[in-house]
């Protein structure tokens, strides 16, 4: 993860926030089905590629997944890791 300006919690997921403070990030939490976002833990976007931090396991969906589309752009899931035990 690049720089960090800021945090902000959304939705109960830590958005670690760049320096354009991209807010379709928020888009990208919305459109989570509700057990997605229930183990997000944490979510940055920075210049079209995302980051994401899970509980436990990375939902299958994401697993395999190499972008998403928000509003329209392509974004890059850059890393995903997750957390063993929580």
């Amino acid at each position: 993860m690049n720089n960090v300006y800021g945090y902000e919690v959304y939705k109960d997921v830590v958005i670690a926030w760049d320096e354009d403070r991209d807010t379709r990030i928020k888009t990208f939490i919305d459109e989570l089905s509700e057990n997605e976002r229930f183990n997000l833990v944490m979510c940055n976007e920075n210049k079209g590629d995302l980051t994401l931090w899970w509980t436990d396991q990375i939902p299958e969906k994401f697993q395999s997944k190499k972008s998403v589309v928000v509003e329209g752009d392509y974004w890059n899931i850059f890393n995903q890791f997750h957390w063993v035990g929580r």
